[in-house]
C-alpha cells in the first residue's frame, strides 16, 4: 500500500508524481462509496484496489417474511476492489461485542471480503508535555489521536483490540469476540467450498448437502438480523444471547465435522 485517502481523494498531483516515482504501487481509500476515480487514473497512479464498506444487509421485508437472503460468497469474489466493512460507528459502544462477532461473517455473506483496519494497541499512553511532566492519566491520548492531520482516528482507531497488560499487550473482549467470529467464518467457508464444487459435493448424501444449506441460510438470516439492529446498542448484547447462537454454532462445527469425515471416506 501506497498510501491512504478517504472520501476526499488526493490531489491530481500527487496521485500523478507517485506514480512516476513509483509506478504499479497501490493505494488503499477507505470510503463510503465505490469510486472509479482510481481506475481512470490507474494508468499513471499505480492504484488497483479501492476499499470500502459493503452493505450488510438485505431489504428489512426479507428478513420479516423469513426468507433465505440472496447467497453471496465474499471469500470468492475478485480482489480487483477490496471490498472491506470499516466497523468505526460501533466498536467502543457498550453493544459492540456481538457486531464485532458477526461481523466477519456478516461481510462475507454480503459478498465483501472482510473487516477494514482495526486499531491494534493503540491504547492511551503517558505523554509528556513541553516542561517533561506526564500529564494526569484521564488526560492520556491514543497515539492515532496524537496525528491529529494524519486522520487515522477516523477510521475506528479509538477501540482497541490489545490493551495494556502488566507484562505487555494483552487481548481485550473485542478482540476474543472477532477470534471466535473468524473461527465460524473457517467452517462456513470449508462447507461453502465444498458445497458449490459438484465433484466434492458428489461424495456427499442428498440429505447432508441439505442439511448444510439449511443450517447456513439460518446463520444468514441470524446474522444479518442482528446486524441490521445494530442502532439498538442497549439491548442488542441481550437479544442476541436469547438468539439460540449457541445452537446455531454448534449445528455449524457439526456439519463440517459430518462433511469431513464423508470426504474422508
Amino acid at each position: 500500500m501506497l498510501g491512504h485517502a478517504n472520501d476526499l481523494l488526493p490531489p491530481d498531483a500527487v496521485l500523478s508524481a507517485w506514480g512516476k516515482l513509483w509506478p504499479g504501487k497501490t493505494w488503499v481509500q477507505h470510503s463510503h462509496h465505490v469510486t472509479t476515480t482510481f481506475k481512470t487514473k490507474q494508468h499513471r497512479t499505480g492504484f488497483v484496489s479501492s476499499v470500502y464498506r459493503p452493505r450488510l444487509g438485505v431489504d428489512r421485508s426479507v428478513i420479516v417474511k423469513g426468507e433465505p437472503a440472496p447467497r453471496l460468497f465474499g471469500w470468492n469474489r475478485p480482489r480487483d476492489r477490496i471490498l472491506v466493512r470499516n466497523m468505526r460507528n460501533i466498536t467502543g459502544r457498550p453493544g459492540s461485542l456481538v457486531p464485532n462477532r458477526l461481523v466477519a461473517e456478516g461481510v462475507l455473506q454480503a459478498g465483501g471480503h472482510g473487516r477494514g483496519a482495526l486499531a491494534a494497541d493503540f491504547f492511551p499512553v503517558p505523554i509528556k508535555d513541553r516542561a517533561g511532566d506526564v500529564a494526569p492519566r484521564e488526560n492520556w491520548r491514543p497515539i492515532a489521536g496524537r496525528y491529529l492531520a494524519t486522520n487515522w482516528n477516523y477510521v475506528g482507531f479509538h477501540a482497541n483490540s490489545l490493551v495494556a497488560g502488566p507484562h505487555g499487550a494483552i487481548s481485550t473482549i473485542t478482540f476474543e469476540m472477532m477470534r471466535e467470529g473468524l473461527q465460524e467464518c473457517e467452517a462456513r467457508i470449508f462447507l461453502e467450498e465444498t458445497l458449490l464444487d459438484d465433484k466434492i459435493k458428489g461424495k456427499l448424501e442428498a440429505d447432508l448437502v441439505n442439511k448444510c444449506w439449511r443450517i447456513l441460510d439460518e446463520r444468514k438470516r441470524a446474522i444479518l438480523t442482528n446486524l441490521l439492529m445494530r442502532g439498538q446498542y442497549r439491548w442488542l448484547n441481550e437479544l442476541y444471547a436469547i438468539s439460540g447462537w449457541q445452537k446455531r454454532s454448534e449445528e455449524l462445527f457439526h456439519a463440517a465435522g459430518e462433511v469431513a469425515e464423508a470426504l474422508r471416506r
